[in-house]
């Protein structure tokens, strides 16, 4: 059964991510709001992309988008990011939150790094530098 939840449910939940301390500029480092995160996960809901869907989150940051696609039933997450600083709050968000995510620290410039998962995700939310 498709899940329902309201638009002012999802940005509650996700009003608990924790910002960057000290953003990395040549990362284009900052949290995306949770207003505009539930717009986004509300029109991927509607496609039927998320709920029941193995779901991989490139350019992570600081879990946003993971913690969306848990609220709209996500089967499986994945979170992708390089940068040290981003994994820190990326895996204390994750914690403090309860999310069930696989974090990979990875360069999705490399091939021989992204390989292992092709063909692994229906669905790929990103919001790159």
């Amino acid at each position: 059964e498709k899940l329902f939840i309201k638009r002012k449910q999802v940005i509650s939940m996700l009003s608990d991510i924790d910002d960057f301390e000290k953003p990395n500029i040549a990362y284009e480092q900052y949290k995306s709001s949770a207003d505009l995160t539930a717009d986004l996960f509300g029109l991927i809901h509607e496609n039927n992309d998320v709920q029941g869907k193995v779901v991989a989150d490139f350019c992570a940051g600081t879990g946003m988008y993971a913690a969306a696609s848990q609220i709209y039933q996500a089967k499986e997450i994945y979170a992708f990011e390089i940068e040290e600083n981003a994994l820190k709050v990326l895996n204390e968000n994750i914690e403090s939150l309860g999310l069930e995510v696989n974090v990979k620290k990875i360069d999705l410039t490399k091939e021989e790094e992204v390989c292992p998962f092709f063909n692994k995700f229906d669905t790929v939310i990103m919001n790159p530098p």
